[in-house]
């Protein structure tokens, strides 16, 4: 498995990059901040699993366009955030950017490489207290009706491609996937939420599976 760092913390390079070595993952590069890494351009076309982001500071608006640009780019690499604090927003602007995750800072090295597997793997990881924050999202930013009855005006395509969204798929992988222009897939999406009138994807994704139906809409998919 091969790991990409990203981080001015010069000691945490080394540490992580020291620790990942026992657990025979590669190190393939490491940057000091994630726009030296997106100018060189290297992240586009190596073969790397995770990337891994350090950031001691609040993380911006700048920090989740760059990062939804990357996942553009290379929609098949996995991205986690190593931070102090989260919240909900931030977990909602995380997702929305295209990152499998995020960890906080007090997290042992020794677990990091179990979290890094389960992003290299597709799943989701989460820091403690999550449960709390996505319950806290889900009332600030519930969809308007039930979300049951509006799934059934969808178009049969605007199902497939909500079926894909909840599977945490990047705009440019549901186009390749449905073989539809990414000008379609945008459109799709944006008339999903206006008939559900969820505020962004995470709040649909959470809705949708509160009520029992990621089921029905992951069959309609295929």
């Amino acid at each position: 498995m091969r790991i990409t760092i990203v981080s001015k913390n010069t000691f945490f390079q080394h540490a992580l990059a020291s620790m990942l070595a026992q657990e025979n993952m590669t190190v393939a590069g490491q940057f000091d901040d994630l726009k030296a890494l997106m100018k060189g351009q290297s992240i586009c076309t190596a073969d790397v699993d995770v990337l891994i982001i350090e950031d001691a500071a609040p993380c911006t608006k700048r920090l989740f366009a760059d990062l939804a640009t990357l996942h553009r780019r290379k929609p098949l690499l996995k991205s986690l955030l190593v931070v102090s604090q989260v919240d909900a927003a931030f977990l909602s602007a995380l997702y929305e950017a295209g990152c499998a995750g995020c960890l906080l800072s007090n997290i042992p090295p020794s677990a990091m490489s179990h979290y890094i597997r389960l992003a290299a793997s597709g799943q989701r990881v989460l820091p403690d207290g999550a449960a709390d924050m996505l319950r806290q999202l889900l009332q600030e930013v519930t969809p308007s009706a039930n979300v049951k009855e509006l799934l059934s005006k969808l178009t049969h395509r605007e199902g497939r491609v909500l079926g894909h969204l909840l599977k945490g798929s990047p705009n440019k992988l549901i186009a390749s996937d449905l073989q539809l222009p990414i000008t379609t897939v945008k459109g799709d999406l944006k008339s999903i939420m206006r008939k559900t009138g969820a505020a962004n994807r995470t709040a649909l994704a959470v809705s949708v599976m509160k009520q029992g139906l990621a089921g029905a809409v992951h069959s309609a998919a295929h």
